[in-house]
């Protein structure tokens, strides 16, 4: 089973239904039938679904991530587990401040397009 996420007009973040590893923001024993506000997802600009983590940038270009981290997908280092809680990725100290246009993740992975048309990665690089 999936889960799914959606952005209000206000900038909240919310999610809802798998949440096996914690990706929808609360403990991962814990299903959610109806949306539920991630904590700390004010004022997000963007966000991503992986397969099992969550990122979004918010309007200051900090890029948070949650759920599985097993080979780095919420741009945390390796071995940092999966995290219900979102918390501040270690991407966005690589990345030029003001510049994120888009974020896109993939299976264990996430994509980061910057407004001068570069792209940085983070997670999984098991396909090449």
């Amino acid at each position: 089973m999936l889960y799914g996420a959606v952005l209000n007009a206000n900038g909240v973040l919310f999610a809802w239904m798998n949440n096996d590893y914690g990706q929808c923001g609360v403990n991962p024993e814990e299903k959610l039938e109806i949306p539920k506000p991630l904590k700390v997802s004010d004022n997000v600009k963007i966000f991503s679904c992986g397969l099992s983590h969550l990122m979004m940038v918010k309007n200051d270009d900090t890029v948070w991530g949650l759920g599985c981290n097993d080979d780095g997908n919420c741009g945390f280092a390796l071995g940092k587990g999966k995290s219900y809680v979102p918390t501040q990725s270690e991407i966005d100290s690589a990345m030029p401040l003001g510049k994120i246009k888009d974020i896109k993740s993939g299976g264990g992975h996430n994509l980061l397009l910057t407004t001068d048309g570069n792209v940085y990665a983070s997670g999984s690089n098991a396909q090449g």
